[in-house]
């Protein structure tokens, strides 16, 4: 009979083939049950959905851009109503106080003209 460092051996052996073998047959069928077709459309959809999240990050900036120049443009556009409120004010503050002045002040029509460029230029 062997001695026992032998049968310990060969006991080792044997587990070591039995895992190598259910190794081999365990990949074996995992290459069988592969499907090249699946996995390159996997491939594809990853792909497409890395490209579509770009475009969608892109979409997103380009989007609060324009939220911030609509806000800008808005900002802009309230100051210029004021102004013109403004102005109107001041246009009407002005016809009154020329209807309010009495007839014998009313200045010659070259010193009229000479008044109404300077108003214009202001």
């Amino acid at each position: 009979m062997p001695s026992s460092g032998v049968m310990i051996l060969g006991g080792l052996m044997l587990l070591v083939m039995a895992f190598l073998l259910r190794r081999s047959f365990t990949q074996s069928k995992v290459s069988r049950n592969r499907d090249p077709q699946k996995e390159a459309h996997a491939d594809i959809h990853a792909a497409e959905s890395s490209y579509t999240a770009a475009i969608n990050k892109m979409e997103l900036r380009v989007n609060e851009y324009a939220r911030e120049v609509e806000g800008r443009i808005g900002t802009k556009i309230a100051v210029l109503d004021r102004l013109l409120a403004e102005a109107e004010t001041s246009i009407k503050r002005l016809e009154e106080l020329s209807q309010q002045r009495p007839a014998g002040e009313n200045t010659t029509g070259t010193e009229a003209a000479g008044d109404e460029s300077g108003a214009e230029e202001s």
